[in-house]
């Protein structure tokens, strides 16, 4: 009987669908730049079946969203450009439609808190306020309380949204968390769901999105470490009980484990994966940087990632409902694969992620996203509500997805604008920068910067001082029992080399900076077209291949620029993903200051020789060639001198609070944070690699131990 229904809803349905790709056919639908493709909402796949038909029908009646036989066309002003306006379009696009057909119904369920956090991420990444105001307008009508009392993980989201308010508001107002502090303050000492239930608090994964990032932003915004204390506690048993790790996949609860669908395979709900992956990096900016346990979230994010990865649809670039059934779940997943996306976009940009991996599976999955976007802006193929794989129709649109979906944008948005090299000229107070010429020569993408080169009085000193600093001093290289080159370890890809003084080389301070490159042979092979006199390429110490080159003049004479190429079986390549401190301040160098004897020529040499793009109005600030937003900043001899300065990117609050935790001196200039190592090298923590941020070397600010303001 069931099947013959089906079959009814499918002849009742077809004619409709069938004339919806007639219309998408006509279409000159399809990602602005690229050619055009079949569009995904054209796919007709497995109905609902009536019992998931009656869920979809109590979603619509709740106002969580509808799947109209009849969307109307795709999008075809969409483009997959990794671009800051190309990304700031959809988001508005989509969150504009969202809005104004959700915000008469907001509610305080999760299904829309997740929206909720998805709008407030798009107006930090679009700078509109409106999404942030219709928030506060949410906040205020519920009197910023949850839902209901001793609220689950599900009521608890909301706070989410709660919390992000009151950290962004220049003015902190008690009374916008005081009710969630409560509400939390009443479970914290529970053991079990409920004094009736014996189920752990967070016994779904789903719940791993829904509460720790409450906890987290909680601990934040008071300081009370029981907060972070209670996360981990729960956290870890509920990994214990549901995370599968020859799988590296969570069961969507205890139900699920050995559970089979009709493959014979187990049940992956790949939503179910994407609020875990989700909330790991939604939890993870809040915790304390030197919390033991943070490594537990990164390894468990890296391990996901790399089976979600695998997982991937190699035609449409996104992912099945069901993840290890993709033929009797056919179509793609919205809310599951926006959620990886973003967790995977996320990992890459604070470095946790190796890039070169997974940029290309986000890129990927990105452009599959943009594929479910209708011309009104609605997105479809988000699942309904449930707790494993189900049937939907293509249109089918429902808020928890669109959140997915503006957090990954908006992760996406932050990594372009960052990464963007900026193509304005040389404002008219910095022309002697510029010199004559405005032209910028091509050049082979650099990967980024692999280290910068400091030469110590006190070798032990200064490596304990970065150790305080949270980065692991992972291997040395030594002659004769002495050592002559200590590596401590911001990432996998980054490094700073403490080289101690002797008596042919006196004087600390900055050595070298080094540049990494995909293709060390075809650079170099580049570098000696262009008329340069790089040192011929070799293997280092380490075991990656190495070249040097002349660069611009210094206080020491000609700076040494070196390039490497990251090797198999190098010291380097031994230590992936090992060694990554937990209690590091910051997880990415994003710029290193050149001090040089003459700014113009030393401008020209990068820009004209070397292909560095010159960051707008900023003056001496310039990008790397390539998509890591990395930059070097040109600055006089003086006050530098022979001092290097090197800047991390770090969230300025939680920076402050580790130095001071650590008892290490800082001065606030400006946006950042500048701490001095034992020899006055200086060490810049600031909110991102823009060049908005950037300041100058050298100001004097009056050093407070443990910190100031």
């Amino acid at each position: 009987m069931m099947r013959i229904m089906r079959w009814k809803t499918f002849i009742v349905v077809l004619p409709l669908l069938i004339a919806g790709m007639a219309q998408a056919t006509a279409s000159t639908g399809g990602l602005a730049g690229e050619p055009v493709r079949e569009q995904a909402q054209d796919q007709v796949g497995p109905l609902p079946t009536p019992q998931q038909q009656s869920g979809i029908d109590e979603d619509i009646s709740r106002h969580f969203g509808d799947a109209p036989t009849n969307p109307g066309p795709p999008a075809n002003d969409l483009s997959s450009a990794w671009t800051p306006a190309a990304l700031d379009h959809v988001i508005r696009k989509v969150a504009d439609w969202q809005l104004a057909r959700s915000q008469p119904y907001f509610d305080r369920i999760w299904t829309w808190s997740v929206l909720y956090s998805g709008l407030m991420a798009a107006s930090r990444s679009t700078g509109d306020p409106k999404y942030r105001d219709a928030m506060l307008q949410m906040a205020e009508r519920y009197h910023w309380q949850l839902r209901g009392p001793s609220p689950n993980a599900d009521d608890q989201s909301l706070g989410q949204t709660y919390l992000e308010l009151y950290l962004e508001s220049d003015k902190k107002h008690p009374g916008w968390i005081a009710p969630t502090q409560a509400a939390l303050d009443s479970v914290i000492g529970l053991d079990t769901l409920q004094p009736s239930d014996p189920r752990i608090p967070w016994w779904w994964c789903d719940s791993l999105f829904m509460a720790p990032p409450v906890w987290a932003r909680m601990y934040a915004a008071t300081g009370e470490h029981k907060y972070i204390d209670y996360l981990d506690r729960q956290w870890q048993r509920t990994s214990s009980l549901l995370y599968e790790p020859q799988e590296h996949l969570y069961a969507r609860d205890a139900s699920y484990i050995g559970k089979r669908g009709p493959n014979g395979k187990a049940i992956f709900w790949s939503r179910g994966e994407g609020w875990v992956m989700a909330g790991i990096v939604r939890t993870l900016p809040y915790l304390p940087a030197d919390d033991p346990r943070r490594g537990f979230y990164t390894d468990q994010l890296r391990a996901m990632a790399a089976r979600i990865a695998s997982l991937q649809d190699p035609h449409t670039g996104l992912w099945h409902a069901s993840l290890l059934d993709p033929k009797d779940y056919p179509a793609p997943e919205i809310s599951g694969s926006a959620l990886f996306v973003y967790a995977m976009a996320w990992g890459i940009h604070h470095g946790v992620l190796d890039r070169a991996t997974y940029l290309p599976v986000v890129q990927a999955g990105w452009r599959g996203l943009l594929n479910h976007v209708y011309a009104d802006g609605r997105l479809g193929d988000i699942q309904q509500t449930g707790a494993e794989p189900a049937y939907y129709l293509p249109s089918s649109s429902y808020t928890y997805g669109v959140g997915g979906f503006l957090l990954a944008a908006s992760e996406l948005k932050q990594m372009a604008v960052e990464q963007e090299p900026g193509t304005g000229s040389a404002s008219p107070a910095n022309t002697s920068l510029a010199g004559a010429s405005a032209a910028v020569a091509p050049s082979p993408r650099l990967a980024g910067i692999a280290h910068i080169a400091v030469r110590v009085r006190d070798l032990r000193a200064s490596v304990a001082f970065y150790q305080k600093l949270g980065f692991v001093r992972v291997f040395a290289l030594s002659r004769n029992g002495v050592i002559y080159e200590a590596f401590m370890k911001i990432n996998d890809r980054q490094f700073i080399e403490l080289y101690p003084t002797d008596a042919k080389h006196p004087d600390p301070g900055f050595l070298h900076l080094c540049f990494e490159g995909r293709d060390l042979q075809a650079l170099h092979r580049y570098y000696v077209a262009e008329g340069l006199a790089p040192i011929k390429l070799r293997k280092a110490g380490a075991g990656n291949l190495l070249f040097t080159m002349p660069g611009p003049l210094t206080a020491q004479g000609p700076q040494n620029i070196e390039y490497t190429q990251y090797m198999p079986g190098s010291l380097h390549s031994k230590d992936f993903g090992r060694d990554l401190g937990p209690d590091r301040i910051a997880t990415r160098m994003i710029g290193v200051t050149l001090a040089a004897a003459d700014r113009s020529a030393a401008y020209n040499f990068y820009t004209q020789k070397l292909g560095f793009h010159p960051a707008g109005r900023s003056g001496g600030l310039l990008f790397l060639p390539g998509a890591g937003g990395e930059w070097i900043a040109i600055a006089p001899l003086q006050p530098l001198g022979l001092r290097a300065r090197v800047t991390f990117q770090a969230e300025p609050a939680q920076a402050k609070r580790l130095l001071r935790q650590r008892n290490i001196a800082y001065r606030k200039q400006r946006h950042s944070l500048v701490v001095l190592d034992p020899d006055g090298n200086q060490v810049v923590f600031q909110a991102g690699p823009s060049a908005a941020t950037h300041t100058a070397p050298g100001s004097i600010g009056s050093m407070v131990p443990g910190g100031s303001r």
